[in-house]
């Protein structure tokens, strides 16, 4: 039997190695990592969104968001 995972929140962060370099300006629940649209109201999701800013003065080149989702096996 296949286990199925119930997603209950997420997360990002900017950069993994400057994070104080650029900004999160967004982070949200996504249908599925092919389906980045917001779910609708009532309904779960299997994804997380976010959106990083590069700032005036930031990291030039090579920024690396890093985005997680957490999950939960269903009851």
């Amino acid at each position: 039997m296949t286990a199925v995972l119930l997603a209950i929140g997420g997360g990002g962060r900017s950069d993994d190695q400057a994070s104080e370099s650029a900004a999160v300006t967004s982070s949200r629940p996504a249908v599925s990592a092919a389906n980045t649209e917001p779910p609708d109201d009532g309904n779960g999701f299997t994804g997380w969104r976010i959106t990083v800013f590069n700032p005036t003065g930031g990291v030039n080149a090579g920024i690396r968001p890093t985005v997680w989702v957490t999950c939960v096996v269903a009851p």
